[in-house]
C-alpha cells in the first residue's frame, strides 16, 4: 500500500492575494520517497508505449494564462507548480503491465526512479496523475481525455502491487504459461469487481439491513433512498472499512 496521504488546503480571499501577487497560484504533487536525480542511463528504452501528446492540447496553456482561482494542494513532500508548469499528459498504453508497474508508483519495489511525465526535474508516478490533471484549471479537459486509459492501469495496478508480480502472472496466465492480454485481465478484473459488489451486497441485505434502509440522498428537494448495489456497497466498505480491506 503506498504511503501517500492526500490533503486540501483552502486559502482566504488575503492569502490568495498574497500568493497570486500577479502570478497563477502553486499546487503541490507528493512523491513519497525524496526526488532522485534523473538516471544517468536512458531509462525510457523500453518505454516505447508512451507517447508525448503535448500536439493535442494547443489550446490548454491559452486557457490556463488568465486563470488564477486554483486552490492550493498540499499533498506531504511538494513540488511546487503552475498549471503552466504542468506537461501535457503522456499516452500511455495499459498494454505493457510490467512497464506500467515501474512508473506506477513511487513508494513501490518496481518504482524504477522514472517517469515520462515530470514537473521540472521531478518525476511524477502515474499514481498520481489524476491528482495532477483532474480540475487543473477551471474549464480543464485533460482528465477527460485520458481519464479511461488512466482507470484502466489503476485497476490492473491494484491487483499487480497488492498480491505482487509473480502471483499476478501466476494467476492472469493460461495453462501454458502465455500472458493474457490486457484486454482479458480487464474483462477478468471488471467480472471480480462486479462478483464482490454482488455478493457484499446480499451480505448487507442480509445482515445489515437497517444500514441499506438509512441510504439516502437529496434530489430536488425530495429524499430518495439509494438503490444502486454499487452505492450500498462503496457506503458499507467507508463505514466498516476494516472488513472489506
Amino acid at each position: 500500500m503506498s504511503a501517500m496521504t492526500l490533503s486540501k488546503e483552502i486559502l482566504s480571499d488575503t492569502e490568495m492575494g498574497a500568493l497570486v501577487s500577479g502570478h497563477l497560484p502553486t499546487q503541490g504533487v507528493k512523491l513519497s520517497h525524496e526526488v532522485q536525480s534523473p538516471p544517468t542511463k536512458n531509462c525510457s528504452s523500453n518505454l516505447d508505449w508512451v507517447h508525448d501528446l503535448t500536439s493535442n492540447y494547443p489550446a490548454r496553456r491559452a486557457r490556463a494564462e488568465g486563470n488564477s482561482e486554483i486552490p492550493i494542494k498540499t499533498l506531504g513532500k511538494t513540488v511546487s507548480y503552475t498549471p503552466l508548469d504542468v506537461p501535457d499528459p503522456p499516452s500511455v498504453s495499459p498494454t505493457n503491465v510490467d512497464g506500467i508497474a515501474s512508473i506506477w508508483d513511487d513508494s513501490s519495489a518496481y518504482w524504477r526512479h522514472y517517469s515520462p511525465m515530470k514537473i521540472g526535474d521531478d518525476y511524477v508516478p502515474m499514481k498520481l496523475w489524476r491528482e495532477t490533471y483532474r480540475r487543473l484549471y477551471p474549464g480543464c479537459e485533460i482528465w477527460d481525455a485520458i481519464k479511461q486509459n488512466w482507470w484502466n492501469c489503476f485497476h490492473v495496478m491494484e491487483e499487480y502491487h497488492r498480491i505482487g508480480r509473480e502471483a499476478f502472472w501466476a494467476k492472469r496466465s493460461t495453462l501454458t504459461g502465455t500472458k493474457c492480454s490486457t484486454n482479458t485481465i480487464l474483462k477478468s478484473l471488471k467480472t471480480e469487481r462486479r462478483n464482490a459488489i454482488e455478493a457484499e451486497y446480499a451480505y448487507i441485505v442480509k445482515n445489515a439491513s437497517s444500514f441499506k434502509k438509512s441510504l439516502s440522498y437529496q434530489k430536488k428537494g425530495s429524499v430518495r433512498p439509494i438503490r444502486s448495489k454499487s452505492s450500498v456497497v462503496r457506503r458499507y466498505r467507508e463505514q466498516n472499512r476494516n472488513k472489506f480491506l
